[in-house]
């Protein structure tokens, strides 16, 4: 099962509406955590289950979010609706209509996941926009032994924290394995949830906690994988839970 979309740019290659009543399950890491604080994560889930996307994302001056994913490149237009960036807006007090046109903000490079974090006892959907914690992330799913099971939660667990404040502020994420029992139980309740989000929805701006449409189609490249002399493949389908086995349930 593949964890990053396939059009995903990784950090190190890249230069240096939601509903209200949900809106304690989308978590930033800037907004979750002061000066010297943590919290553990527990990814779980792929891009293949509908459960991980990356790509460009800004917000607009009406505050509407816009997410595109990598594969249709960097939005080119996005000076027509782009919001104010954090100095014009906060800092000098900037009205929109009134700014110059270095007062706007840029795109972001994002990757969002799901994620159990523990302090809370919860799952979470967590953006990573900083490109620290997104190399940090890529570089422990390349790591060969933390992976995946087949019911979709990875046996390791992260620890995500947090030191200093402003432009002086650095995330670290240390990952540990995760024991047998607690991996059990947050599978159980990753069963549970596990249909009824569907991350890609963000693209649409529209309710990641209502499941996958019927007739959803997901913007980006088809899913590849990458046989051992280094070519792509196509993958045709995603086995089903009759494939899988649902005796975890």
């Amino acid at each position: 099962m593949g964890f990053f979309p396939p059009d995903h740019k990784f950090a190190t290659d890249t230069p240096a509406k939601t509903v209200s009543e949900n809106n304690d399950k989308f978590y930033s890491p800037g907004k979750e955590l002061g000066d010297g604080d943590s919290h553990h994560v527990i990814v779980c889930g792929g891009y293949d289950t509908g459960h991980v996307i990356s790509g460009y994302k800004y917000f607009k001056y009406d505050g509407q979010p816009h997410t595109t994913p990598f594969s249709e490149g960097y939005p080119r237009n996005y000076k027509d609706d782009i919001g104010l960036n954090y100095d014009a807006k906060f800092i000098r007090k900037i009205e929109y209509g009134n700014h110059v046109e270095d007062d706007l903000d840029k795109p972001k490079q994002i990757l969002t996941f799901v994620g159990y974090i523990k302090e809370k006892k919860d799952f979470a959907l967590i953006e990573f926009s900083t490109k620290g914690l997104r190399t940090s992330l890529e570089e422990i799913l390349a790591m060969d032994s933390y992976e995946a099971n087949e019911e979709g939660v990875y046996n390791f667990m992260m620890k995500l924290s947090r030191k200093g404040t402003g432009t002086d502020t650095v995330y670290t994420l240390t990952p540990a394995p995760l024991k047998t029992p607690a991996r059990t139980a947050v599978a159980k309740k990753w069963a549970e949830i596990k249909d009824k989000w569907y991350v890609p929805a963000l693209y649409d701006n529209a309710d990641p906690f209502a499941g996958k449409p019927a007739e959803a189609k997901t913007r980006g490249l088809p899913p590849t994988h990458r046989d051992a002399l280094g070519a792509d493949h196509e993958i045709t389908s995603t086995p089903t839970e009759e494939e899988i086995g649902n005796d975890w349930v």
